[in-house]
């Protein structure tokens, strides 16, 4: 009897662990919130002023994101930007760099002429953005971008993968996003200093969104 009593309490135990194990699995696999990106990126910052563009083509697909936005800003100095942005919640596995534009451009008839991996200097860190020079009928445009998983920012899935067991302990998958930068120029020397410091001014401009959103 006292053997029996003993594998009931076991058998007891290892159910009761069981329950609460899956409790605690299904609360990290659900998604954290993530917020409204076209309300975080404001309309106007630094030299820039934007307008809602629809998409016309392919080359930024939008494909079950929580939010999203297509605009143009225009600079005082006269150049014109495109800024492609789109956040996805992460269920039962974060899905790093969703809609690599590599694959939504060349869908939509462009072809890659040259790309380049460069670090962007950010005040918070720096982090990588890929430069691809795109061209279609004889027009070139050259693309900048990255992806953002928590506090790790990064290009490509590689890149992200190198990062990913600091997600491993996480009780709630962070959301993902993704920024995409175009300008019209013939070359990735021209764009790129252009495109940087864009970059810069789009994280810049967030944060106040961000801090009264925490």
């Amino acid at each position: 009897m006292p053997a029996r009593l003993a594998w009931l309490l076991i058998l007891f135990a290892v159910a009761f662990a069981s329950v609460g194990w899956l409790q605690w699995r299904s609360d990290a696999l659900a998604p954290k919130p993530v917020g409204k990106l076209d309300v975080e990126v404001p309309m106007e910052f630094g030299t820039w002023t934007g307008a809602e563009t629809p998409i016309e083509d392919e080359t930024v697909q939008v494909l079950k994101a929580y939010s999203h936005f297509n605009r143009r800003y225009n600079s005082i100095n006269g150049t014109s930007m495109l800024l492609h942005a789109a956040n996805w919640e992460n269920g039962y596995t974060i899905s790093p760099a969703p809609h690599h534009p590599e694959v939504c451009y060349q869908a939509a008839g462009w072809k890659i002429i040259e790309r380049r991996m460069v670090t962007c200097d950010y005040q918070e860190g720096p982090f990588p953005m890929e430069l691809i020079l795109f061209e279609s009928r004889g027009n070139r445009v050259v693309t900048a971008h990255w992806f953002q998983t928590g506090g790790v920012r990064y290009a490509n899935v590689a890149q992200f993968s190198k990062e990913r067991n600091r997600f491993l302990a996480s009780r709630k998958w962070p959301g993902t996003e993704k920024f995409l930068l175009q300008v019209s120029k013939p070359t990735i020397d021209e764009a790129e200093p252009i495109l940087i410091e864009f970059a810069k001014e789009v994280l810049a401009s967030r944060q106040p969104a961000l801090a009264t959103a925490s």
